[in-house]
């Protein structure tokens, strides 16, 4: 049977992350940080319980699913994980240090991604489970940002219609309304492509309002080789203008970023339904953009080196030193693995050289929230002019 989706309990669950959210912005707390620190992590609890939950109904067990779904013990830790991260974060920023309040409203949201997906993958982890959750992952952001659409269009026609009657709405109806929608968003997304009942792997990829990403990210493949040519010749004439504005800077590593999600959703799971000839110049387009990315990653490297030489070490500029030396490793890894493997075995290979990325990733994630704060305490590095900046 196919999948049957638990609505009551994601609908009760998203509800209720979003009552969470409404009291995050609360101004009694005294700190305006804290929905960046518990929207993430309260999301990631709240898609556990609905797998754990959901997972456990009898349809969902007659299809094999207590093996594969988290239980309260993997619900249990995670939330504690998540739960003494954000203590943590609250202690350093930005109460003490203001400047780290924008690295840690960043980082705690991919550190609850991080830890649900550990909590989902549990006994199951490996190459091809790994990559297989990170490709459904990216099934839910799509899915996520269309039920984010539809529910803006959908309060802008509400408040237009009242508007238009000249009635204004109860100020805590606007307040809670964009809270109880950010609540819904990510468990409705979760519960309308994943089947609880079954491991990452044995998921139902490419599939509905998802399947366009997945071809997407094939047909782009050439075109963002081609920019990342471009860049890569240009850099040298122009690494003065690189090394000079934090605001290019910011673009070119969101943009490396961007190129690992085209890269996951261009790998396919399982290349057997793939025809020889497109596999193969599918491998060789994954293997240029992953050298291109690597060069300019690089040399994103060596402009944010000359600007740390120039005026010093700052939480920021650490933090992006090190995003770009696990992004060079991982693309490395992408481009050199596949060549031990051989053609039959490229797709397999590129799956263990993200899961060994993923690592990586979880790795600086903890140290940017647990470890970089005291260094930036001990050392009494300059804080940054503002949030917004990337000093």
């Amino acid at each position: 049977t196919g999948q049957r989706t638990a609505w009551p309990l994601a609908i009760a669950l998203g509800v209720a992350l979003g009552g969470v959210y409404r009291l995050s912005l609360w101004s009694g707390w005294g700190t305006a940080a804290l929905p960046a620190y518990v929207w993430g992590p309260g999301a990631a609890v709240a898609i556990l319980l609905y797998l754990w939950l959901a997972g456990a109904r009898p349809a969902a067990a007659a299809r094999g699913g207590a093996p594969a779904r988290p239980g309260p013990a993997q619900v249990a830790w995670a939330a504690l994980v998540l739960a003494a991260f954000v203590a943590n974060s609250l202690a350093f920023a930005p109460q003490r240090l203001p400047h780290l309040a924008l690295l840690g409203a960043i980082h705690l949201p991919a550190l609850a991604w991080l830890v649900l997906g550990l909590a989902v993958l549990g006994p199951a982890d490996g190459p091809l489970e790994r990559f297989a959750a990170v490709v459904k992952s990216i099934e839910v952001l799509v899915t996520a940002a269309i039920y984010a659409g539809a529910g803006v269009i959908f309060a802008a026609v509400t408040s237009g219609l009242f508007a238009a009657l000249q009635v204004e709405l109860p100020a805590e109806a606007q307040r809670s309304g964009p809270a109880l929608l950010a609540g819904l968003v990510p468990v409705l997304a979760v519960a309308s492509v994943y089947d609880p009942a079954l491991p990452p792997s044995a998921q139902r990829f490419g599939a509905g309002v998802t399947r366009p990403f997945f071809i997407a990210a094939r047909l782009f493949l050439p075109p963002t080789l081609l920019v990342l040519l471009v860049v890569a010749v240009v850099i040298p004439a122009r690494f003065a203008v690189l090394s000079g504005h934090r605001e290019t800077l910011l673009v070119f590593n969101a943009m490396l970023f961007a190129v690992m999600l085209l890269l996951v959703g261009a790998v396919p799971l399982r290349p057997d339904g793939l025809a020889p000839r497109a596999a193969t110049w599918l491998r060789r387009g994954v293997a240029a953009a992953a050298l291109l990315a690597a060069v300019v990653s690089a040399y994103a490297l060596a402009a944010t080196l000359a600007r740390t030489v120039a005026g010093g070490l700052t939480a920021n500029r650490l933090t992006v030193i090190g995003w770009n030396v696990v992004n060079i490793v991982t693309l490395l890894l992408v481009l050199l693995r596949p060549l031990r493997a051989g053609r039959g075995g490229w797709a397999p290979a590129v799956h263990a050289a993200f899961g060994a990325g993923l690592v990586l990733y979880a790795l600086w994630t903890g140290f940017v929230l647990v470890v970089l704060p005291h260094l930036a305490r001990a050392a009494h590095w300059p804080a940054s002019p503002g949030l917004g900046a990337w000093k």
